[in-house]
């Protein structure tokens, strides 16, 4: 996905305007990027690969560490720390990180540049790896809807099950069967769901970690999305996916005096196109439904442990986010 900046919002950035800032970091092949957005419209004012943006007025994180700590960033001649609850007036900046990546974003920014070079003003695919550039913008909510309880949407029904019944227990009482199988090619699809696996964890005077005993362990399943298929099993549809997956709890998360810090857990699905028909006592087909079945990629393909520094919600809190299309990269 690229973002086009029209001209009227390179004019509009010269009266100060509010942005906030993202840098991105894939430990694995050191590589970086930096993107600048209004922060009223989340629209893309800026972006460059590496950790310096040169304009006018530059953004520079070259002395940033690997998790997002320590040192300072600057825009323009003023330098400013890591921090998301700063007590001196400097930007919130907020971390998510784990041993493959850091996202740092920075909010509370007056960003006063006069010219913005033409270079800058479309979206970087910057990391080597094209996963990774899928990754940072879902962990940015740039990429995907994301909803906090699993939509369940009637998509087709050809009969009533009322009438089903009514002829199952009539006069010659049998029992009906169901039978599921994918549909085409499934259509696959990337599906995320997001767990905070501890309690939140105030830090007092002095820096703090969340550890294995602040935390739970969950056993994340399959599910399915559609009205009709509460009696439908379980099936790969022929993906590398599994019936559950346990998220564990033995992650380490630290941040620094007067920060939240907390625990999270991506467990990466592929979802499918499934449908599931029902048959009465003859072999005739009496029910029909379709729906699309989630399910968790065998190792949890896609999918992380990461520590949050900054805001967090409560323990056992979820929600799913969309994905690309295709099965797990």
């Amino acid at each position: 996905m690229r973002y086009f900046v029209p001209s009227l919002a390179l004019v509009a950035v010269a009266a100060a305007t509010d942005v906030k800032i993202a840098w991105r970091h894939d430990v694995d092949s050191e590589e970086t990027s930096l993107g600048v957005f209004d922060a009223a419209t989340n629209t893309l004012l800026a972006d460059t690969c590496g950790s310096i943006l040169h304009t006018d007025v530059p953004i520079d994180f070259t002395n940033v560490h690997i998790n997002g700590t320590a040192d300072l960033w600057t825009i323009g001649s003023q330098a400013h720390g890591i921090h998301s609850n700063p007590t001196n007036g400097d930007p919130i900046c907020t971390t998510k990180y784990n041993p493959q990546f850091t996202l740092v974003e920075c909010t509370g920014v007056k960003w006063n540049t006069t010219h913005i070079p033409e270079s800058l003003v479309t979206e970087k695919d910057c990391f080597s790896d094209a996963y990774m550039n899928h990754h940072f913008r879902r962990m940015e909510g740039r990429m995907g809807k994301r909803s906090e309880i699993m939509p369940h949407t009637e998509i087709e029904r050809s009969e009533n099950p009322a009438e089903v019944l009514k002829r199952q227990t009539g006069p010659g009482f049998c029992l009906s069967h169901g039978e599921s199988h994918r549909i085409g090619d499934g259509s696959p699809k990337q599906y995320y769901f997001y767990k905070q696996l501890s309690e939140t964890l105030k830090c007092g005077d002095g820096d703090c970690s969340v550890t294995e005993s602040d935390s739970k362990s969950y056993n994340i399943g399959w599910t399915v999305t559609g009205m009709g298929l509460g009696n439908m099993g379980w099936l790969s549809g022929g993906f590398s996916v599994t019936k559950t997956w346990t998220t564990g709890s033995a992650y380490g998360c630290s941040a620094g005096a007067g920060e939240s810090v907390c625990n999270w857990y991506n467990t990466a699905h592929t979802g499918y196109n499934v449908q599931y028909e029902t048959y009465d006592c003859s072999g005739k087909v009496d029910g029909s439904y379709k729906g699309i079945m989630k399910s968790p990629n065998e190792s949890n393909r896609g999918g992380y442990n990461y520590c949050v520094r900054g805001p967090c919600r409560s323990q056992g809190d979820n929600y799913w986010e969309d994905g690309p299309d295709g099965t797990a990269q």
